[in-house]
């Protein structure tokens, strides 16, 4: 059986508070993100021998790397004994 990897409630809820007394919309700032990693993707990989892709591709993997830490988007796997 897959389960999300249990997330940090503590460290979202200050995100998500930060984000309101910034005047932000959380939700605005998740499409803005997704729509900012989408553009990284496409220009890493549009001609990755360009100082350009290379740059995407860095920074994109240490954007995936920082959220991950916030909130994981890994699964784990609990197996259950056979019955």
């Amino acid at each position: 059986m897959f389960q999300p990897v249990e997330r940090d409630l503590d460290e979202a809820g200050e995100l998500l508070r930060l984000s309101r007394l910034e005047g932000r919309d959380p939700l605005q700032d998740a499409i803005a993100g997704r729509l900012a990693l989408d553009r990284l993707d496409a220009i890493a990989e549009s001609d990755r021998d360009s100082k350009e892709a290379h740059w995407a591709d860095q920074l994109r993997r240490e954007l995936r790397e920082r959220f991950n830490e916030i909130a994981p988007t890994k699964f784990s796997i609990t197996a259950k004994p056979a019955e």
